[in-house]
C-alpha cells in the first residue's frame, strides 16, 4: 500500500493515506514485539500527524512510544511520551487515550516507587475508563492499582481489584489481561502464606 502511496502526489489526501498506513504497521510492529521497527514507524506517524493536525493520531503514537518505553524499562522516556499524549489531547473529548496515558504514568510511578503518583494517575485513569465504557480498559487498571496495593502491604486491597478485574474481563473474553489478574491474585495470595488458594489461581 505504501509502495503505491509514494507513486501519486503529495496532497493532503494522500498524507493522510500514508499516516493511516504508517500507523497500521506501527501498531502491528508493536503487537508483535518489534519494537525498533514500531518506534521508526511511530516517528513517521507523528511527523505526518503534526503536518495534517491530526490530534488523535498524534497522540496514539506518543501513547504508543510510551508503551514501549515502558517495556524497557526507560522510565523517563516513557513519561515524556505519555505526557507529550496528554498534552496533545488536551481539549479533545478522548477518554479512552486520556484513561490508557494515564495508566501508563501509573505503572511508571510504580515501578519507581512512587506510589502516591501511581495511585492519583490510576485514580484518572479509571475515572476516564469508566467514563469511556472500555471494559478492558477498567480491567486493567483495577489489575495494576492491585500492584501497587500489595507492594504498600494493602494486600486485601490489592485482592478486592483483582477479583474486579477478573469479574470484567471474563465478561469481556480477555484472556491475556485475564491471566495477568489471576496470575497476581496467586502472587498476593502466596505473600498472605494461603498455599490452596494461590495454587487455585496459578
Amino acid at each position: 500500500e505504501l509502495k503505491d502511496i509514494k507513486t501519486k502526489r503529495a496532497d493532503p489526501i494522500t498524507l493522510r493515506q500514508e499516516l493511516d498506513a504508517y500507523l497500521r504497521l506501527a501498531n502491528i510492529s508493536y503487537t508483535i514485539g518489534d519494537w525498533d521497527d514500531a518506534l521508526d514507524y511511530y516517528k513517521r506517524v507523528t511527523n505526518l500527524s503534526r503536518k495534517l493536525n491530526e490530534k488523535v493520531k498524534l497522540a496514539e503514537a506518543q501513547r504508543n512510544t510510551g508503551h514501549i518505553f515502558k517495556r524497557q524499562s526507560q522510565w523517563d522516556d516513557a513519561i515524556k511520551s505519555f505526557n507529550a499524549s496528554l498534552e496533545s489531547l488536551s481539549g479533545l473529548a478522548n477518554a479512552v487515550g486520556t484513561a490508557d496515558a494515564h495508566r501508563g504514568l501509573g505503572y511508571v510511578y510504580w515501578r519507581k516507587g512512587e506510589y502516591e503518583k501511581a495511585e492519583s494517575n490510576f485514580n484518572i485513569a479509571m475515572e476516564n475508563a469508566e467514563k469511556s465504557g472500555d471494559k478492558v480498559m477498567i480491567g486493567m487498571v483495577h489489575i495494576e492499582r492491585g500492584l501497587v496495593d500489595s507492594d504498600m502491604g494493602n494486600l486485601e486491597n490489592a485482592i478486592g481489584h483483582y477479583l474486579e478485574s477478573i469479574k470484567i474481563l471474563e465478561d469481556a473474553r480477555e484472556w491475556q489481561q485475564l491471566s495477568r489478574a489471576y496470575n497476581n491474585l496467586g502472587d498476593t495470595f502466596l505473600q498472605l502464606q494461603q498455599w490452596d488458594e494461590a495454587i487455585k489461581y496459578f
